[in-house]
């Protein structure tokens, strides 16, 4: 199925009221596109404030309290970025209460390499992180992945999830050294 006005396919509401009419439509027979069907999707969920998404993903989420949802709140706007429903922002918070199915992959050297990193990070800030394993890699010679991946895994369980040091800002210095020292 495909719509639009000039050059422009996502509409408002009140913008495809006032611009298309029974009268206008075409007879030739509608194709369905799961494609076009997402993009739609995530453009209109983009329009929304992200406390409207949260709201509306909950019922896909496990019960959560005030401080996990402000710490949803906070890692939405990167995940809108990267969703194309609500499922898929469902899948992405899932991060705040990890399944541990990829831990096992972790060496106890990766883990103890995460932990000195952590043990010299002054500041608690995503930047502040990324720059103190940056420094970390290069002093290793060696790339950041090396150590990102492993951490991603320590604080999620998976191996995608939102940008890894906005995470750790998000989560706190508790949770993050609990995570990665226990794997849970």
């Amino acid at each position: 199925m495909g719509w639009g006005h000039e050059d422009r396919e996502v509409l408002t509401d009140s913008e495809v009221l006032s611009l298309f009419s029974l009268e206008k439509i075409g007879k030739s027979k509608a194709q369905f596109a799961q494609d076009k069907l997402e993009h739609y999707n995530q453009a209109h969920m983009a329009m929304l404030p992200p406390d409207i998404v949260l709201d509306f993903t909950q019922p896909f989420l496990k019960p959560f309290s005030s401080e996990e949802r402000a710490q949803a709140l906070r890692l939405l706007p990167e995940v809108m970025k990267r969703s194309k429903t609500l499922i898929d922002v469902a899948g992405a918070l899932s991060v705040l209460w990890p399944p541990r199915e990829c831990v096992e992959n972790v060496s106890a050297e990766q883990r103890y390499k995460v932990l000195d990193v952590l043990a010299q990070c002054a500041q608690w800030s995503a930047e502040a992180l990324e720059q103190s394993f940056r420094v970390f890699a290069e002093k290793n010679s060696c790339k950041l992945v090396h150590f990102a991946q492993p951490l991603r895994i320590l604080l999620t369980g998976k191996k995608v999830s939102p940008p890894v040091f906005l995470l750790m800002e998000v989560l706190g210095k508790e949770t993050v050294l609990k995570r990665v020292k226990s794997g849970a």
